[in-house]
């Protein structure tokens, strides 16, 4: 190797256009911010994830398998009622930053134990190792605040997934800008800095394609050594859950190529080994889950219904996924956990830019990437995507019932395998290239600022992005309000009902309440009112019975006027024309839960709150 080459290899690691070090630089940055911004529980399924692991930190390897004195899990009610999606309402998320809120402890006392909890965590310990290391020192060892410790769990799945990916840029003979792309896409970060398995399954699936590609490419002179490693990453994508073996067949790849048919014979056991772990480990799983106590899908039932009418169940599946394509898509780009909010749609066009020009036109052409392994690259893609939306499918399937499809998180660990075929497709001079690197950078962090920003506003602004971008404010945002379940007070002349509030958005324009049922008779007028704390009406009208549809809101626009940020108001509702005990329906939320005014019947305070929706103008 001459001077000028080995002097041009340091100028390349040096350079900021470098795909590694761009996802180095980036990955860890942001990822540390999403690390302590996105509130605990905000991630998907994070409070059972967390019982997982703190479990395993006490030695319990196996799910829902403690001694019999504690039944089944052992956990603290802490991990349940700090979680951010168990909140009645979409609040802003500072509380979790503040000195008390990161200073709690577990109370430890009986009231908090939780006794007999069934976690659906179900999955290999080895996912969840870096995680039960800092719970152990952390909590069980030095009794530390609860939510630094998580902070601290996930920076440890960051940093794995911060070197998987790292290493899979560097070993990549090609596609290096592509990896880059979708390692640093949106929900790949998101679910990266939270507690969750796909995190884990993501990087050592990218990791494993990239090894594979790079043995399959330098089998003349590969060191025995890496294919090695490729053996142990093989079976590390064994301890992923269920269906995370899929790719293996990538692996005929690489023993096409090689001479040595000991190293061929390590990639077989490692396959055969790495297939024995993940359906091994669910088989033993399953017993005690909550699909197996009869609280969830039973799988050996879902199964029975597939195979009893396999044409309802494909005719369903395609309806399924042919109706929620565009959603699905947007989901493996970009979303928040459990889908709250609006990502900025300018995420989702940077990014989809960024996709166009790392894989398509910034890769230069690659001698041993044939038709026929673009081909069987493809093939691969359908296959692990077809195995995966399908085992999730078949999971939660119901007979005639065409679900909607939005776990497009699922794929993330198989987009690689859809967009390397279309590597250098598009030829482009190599004047050109620097000026595309240089695009695709722009578009990177733009993307993530974008997303970034709407996570922001998702989590620590009352209103969330859908207002800065010009929409009105709606509040409140209830978040676990299930409205088939929500109770009913009956409004007639002796018993009208009332709802004060407290406007947190500037320039009050509309109020908005949930109708129950109407009268049978359909007669009967409903008179809606907004008071302020004057008592002055702000606005009323009366509505007859029979242009009321049950279960929708009924709006009353209000003088557009501004309206002092904080100010209190009041929702009045009175029936006319109808007689007990028939009356106008009225949706309530028990407990008395949102603290911005109380809620009156029959002008009795009632522990429970009106089903309503106040309008804002846009910030």
């Amino acid at each position: 190797m001459t001077m000028e080459t080995e002097n041009k290899k340091i100028e390349k690691r040096l350079s900021l256009l470098d795909p590694a070090t761009i996802f180095l630089i980036v990955g860890l940055l942001l990822g540390v911010f999403y690390c302590i911004a996105i509130p605990y529980g905000a991630g998907f399924d994070e409070e059972a994830h967390i019982v997982r692991i703190y479990d395993i930190s006490g030695n319990n390897l196996f799910p829902n398998r403690n001694p019999p004195t504690y039944k089944n899990t052992l956990t603290y009610s802490e991990f349940h009622d700090l979680s951010y999606q168990r909140r009645d309402f979409q609040t802003p998320a500072f509380d979790m930053l503040s000195p008390q809120g990161l200073s709690q402890r577990f109370s430890r006392t009986e009231e908090s134990i939780l006794y007999g909890y069934t976690t659906n965590s179900i999955y290999s310990p080895v996912m969840f190792l870096p995680q039960a290391v800092i719970a152990r020192i952390g909590w069980r060892t030095f009794d530390w605040p609860i939510l630094p410790v998580v902070m601290l769990m996930r920076l440890a799945g960051l940093l794995l997934y911060i070197l998987a990916g790292w290493l899979a840029i560097r070993l990549l003979p090609f596609g290096k800008w592509m990896m880059l792309a979708l390692a640093l896409s949106p929900l790949a970060l998101f679910q990266a800095a939270t507690l969750n398995t796909d995190g884990f399954l993501n990087a050592i699936t990218f990791l494993f394609i990239a090894l594979t590609l790079f043995i399959y490419t330098e089998a003349d002179q590969v060191k025995p050594g890496w294919v090695w490693v490729l053996f142990g990453v093989s079976l590390l994508l064994g301890c992923g859950k269920l269906g995370a073996v899929v790719p293996l067949p990538l692996l005929l790849l690489p023993m096409l190529r090689l001479k040595s048919k000991k190293l061929v014979a390590v990639l077989v056991v490692g396959a055969l080994l790495a297939l024995l772990l993940n359906v091994g480990w669910t088989s033993l799983a399953l017993t005690g889950s909550r699909f197996d106590d009869g609280t969830s899908h039973d799988p050996s039932d879902t199964t029975s219904l597939v195979l009893g009418q396999p044409g309802q169940f494909l005719m369903t599946f395609i309806q399924s996924i042919t109706s929620s394509l565009g959603l699905y898509l947007r989901n493996w780009m970009a979303s928040y956990g459990y889908w709250v909010g609006d990502v900025p749609p300018e995420t989702y066009w940077f990014d989809t830019l960024l996709l166009i020009l790392s894989a398509l036109m910034i890769e230069p052409v690659q001698k041993h990437f044939s038709r026929n392994t673009r081909l069987f690259i493809a093939a691969m893609f359908l296959l692990c995507a077809g195995v995966v939306v399908g085992l999730y499918f078949t999971l939660h399937y119901t007979p005639g019932v065409i679900s909607e499809m939005r776990q497009g998180r699922y794929l993330i660990p198989y987009a690689p395998l859809l967009l390397l075929p279309l590597c250098a497709l598009v030829p482009v001079r190599p004047r050109w290239k620097k000026w595309l690197e240089w695009a695709a950078l722009g578009c990177l962090l733009v993307a993530l600022s974008y997303y970034s920003f709407g996570l922001y506003a998702t989590y620590y602004t009352d209103c969330g992005y859908a207002a800065y971008a010009g929409k009105k404010c709606v509040l409140p945002l209830y978040k676990n309000l299930e409205i088939a379940q929500s109770p009913e007070v009956k409004i007639t002349p002796k018993v009208p009902v009332r709802q004060g509030f407290t406007v947190l958005c500037n320039g009050l324009e509309e109020a908005q309440v949930m109708i129950g049922n109407v009268p049978k008779t359909g007669k009967g007028t409903l008179i809606f009112s907004v008071l302020d704390t004057a008592g002055k009406t702000l606005a009323s009208q009366s509505i007859r019975a029979d242009q009321i549809r049950p279960r929708e809101y009924l709006a009353l626009p209000l003088p557009v006027q501004p309206r002092e940020k904080g100010a209190s108001y009041e929702i009045v509702l009175e029936a006319k024309g109808v007689a007990a005990p028939d009356g106008f329906g009225v949706l309530t939320q028990p407990g008395d839960l949102y603290n911005g005014g109380q809620f009156f019947v029959a002008n009795e305070i009632t522990k429970a709150d009106l089903v309503f929706h106040y309008v804002c103008s846009r910030p």
